[in-house]
Parts: C-alpha cells; sequence; structure tokens
C-alpha cells in the first residue's frame, strides 16, 4: 500500500494528516514515525454525498469534530481518508476507494486503535456493507 497522505497539521495537540492541503491551517511536520513508533493512532472517515457539498461546510465540519473526538479519546495522530462526492445509497462501503485506502492503512499498522467519523451515515446507509467488508476483514 502506497501511504499518500502528503500534508501534516497540528490542531488542537491533536497531528492530522490529509492528501489534499487545507489552505486556512499552517502545515508542520510530524516528529515521529507513525509505522514505527508507538504512538496513540487513530484514521478517520469523511464522506459527503454530492457535488454540491464539495465546497461547502461539511469537510470543515467533520474534520473538526474527529479531531476534538481524537482529543478526548487521548489520540496524537488521526490519519484522515476522505470520499468526495460519494452516496452511500448507491456505493457500498467495501466499493468506496478510500474506504479500501483506510483498510489497508489500518491493516498495516498496528499502532491504529480507531476509526473515527462524523456520524454513522458517513460510513454506510446500508446494515451489512461496513461491517461484512471492511470491519470484520481487520
Amino acid at each position: 500500500m502506497h501511504f499518500m497522505h502528503k500534508y501534516t497539521y497540528l490542531i488542537n495537540g491533536v497531528y492530522l494528516l490529509t492528501e489534499t492541503p487545507r489552505p486556512n491551517l499552517q502545515e508542520v511536520k510530524l516528529p515521529f514515525n507513525i509505522f514505527k513508533e508507538s504512538i496513540p493512532l487513530a484514521t478517520s472517515y469523511i464522506r459527503w454525498s454530492d457535488d454540491g457539498q464539495t465546497f461547502g461546510h461539511s469537510l470543515h465540519i467533520q474534520e473538526s469534530e474527529i479531531v476534538a473526538r481524537a482529543k478526548r479519546e487521548g489520540f496524537q495522530v488521526v490519519a484522515s481518508f476522505i470520499e468526495e462526492a460519494k452516496s452511500a445509497y448507491h456505493i457500498p462501503a467495501q466499493k468506496r476507494v478510500q474506504m479500501q485506502n483506510m483498510k489497508q492503512f489500518i491493516l498495516n499498522n498496528k499502532n491504529v486503535k480507531a476509526v473515527i467519523f462524523y456520524e454513522e451515515s458517513r460510513i454506510t446507509r446500508l446494515i451489512e456493507d461496513f461491517v461484512l467488508y471492511v470491519l470484520g476483514p481487520m
């Protein structure tokens, strides 16, 4: 697996790793290796349904809540996986690219102890897809 997260931001004491830049945040360097050093690490999964939300506030709202939750739970790093404009009704969890990338990242990094998401509907709109095909194999 190729880890594509090239941007790191420090938000309220939690490092956020992303694939895309956040123009409103100051980029920082990660002071440790997330694959080799034992650090409290979580992943996050962010999704919104359509192109109309792409330039809205959905990313910012979900990301802010996820970072706040990570801090409350004692995580130092959140590796964020984002699906832009992907309907959970039409594309099951096991067929979403970033969901599969997150799954592979978790399977390849023993430090990952949690997946944080804004609400259940961001993960799936079905009952079985996430549990059977993503969570179960992990």
